[in-house]
């Protein structure tokens, strides 16, 4: 009858909010792990950019268009990334980046560990967005 009836209708809900609820938190890891993807991918790119700044110094060839070409590449990565991740860790790129010309032109040594310094940076940015269960519990 209609106590029977008002049981599946009331079933019929509690899985409606279930079905909902598995919805949500499978668009939540799906964002995440775009997410992580799109770190990792453009962290490579970044990577390769720094290892011709790297290779152009050694050569000492094209070393400013190269370091220009990183600021580039960063600038464009930054303005994404900025909606990932916090600011700090950008900054610290950011600033890195920035004196790397100033580096080269002063014949400051330490030109390749600054280099070296910005892919730690990147890296720490990627391993943050990583999800750890020391950082949920």
């Amino acid at each position: 009858g209609k106590g029977l009836q008002k049981e599946i209708e009331r079933n019929i809900l509690h899985m409606k909010r279930i079905i909902i609820s598995i919805g949500i938190i499978a668009v939540i890891i799906a964002l995440g792990c775009s997410a992580i993807a799109y770190i990792a991918v453009h962290n490579s790119k970044l990577y390769g950019k720094i290892d011709e700044v790297i290779a152009s110094y050694e050569q000492n060839k094209g070393v400013v268009q190269s370091i220009s070409e990183l600021e580039d590449f960063y600038r464009k990565y930054s303005r994404r990334l900025g909606c990932i991740t916090n600011d700090e860790s950008l900054a610290e790129i950011s600033v890195s980046i920035s004196r790397l010309a100033p580096m080269y032109e002063s014949k400051c040594d330490e030109f390749t560990a600054e280099c070296t310094q910005i892919k730690e940076y990147a890296k720490k940015i990627l391993d943050s967005e990583i999800p750890c269960w020391y950082r949920i519990l």
